[in-house]
């Protein structure tokens, strides 16, 4: 150990699998809620997204995909020599 000390630990490192696993069970969660704002929620003429339980769902799906951006931190790439002088 050289003595630096970093003001916040280091993002966990997420291999492709757990990645993957990661935006499956965001995706699902989405669905789920979507499905069940259908259920509880949804109405059954003039609105364009909870009326049909299958479109209230592939929505939820939709937010769980983007949602998953906020949690995930972005993938790491390897810095270059340019990179470690400053210049560019």
């Amino acid at each position: 150990m050289t003595g630096v000390t970093f003001p916040c630990p280091p993002p966990p490192d997420l291999c492709g699998v757990k990645r993957w696993l990661v935006h499956t069970a965001f995706i699902a969660l989405g669905a789920l809620a979507g499905y069940l704002w259908w259920f509880w929620y949804g109405c059954t003429e003039g609105c364009a997204i909870t009326s049909i339980w299958w479109r209230s769902t592939a929505y939820g799906a939709v937010l769980g995909y983007l949602a998953v951006g906020m949690v995930l931190p972005g993938r790491m790439t390897p810095k270059t020599r340019d990179d470690d002088r400053g210049e560019g």
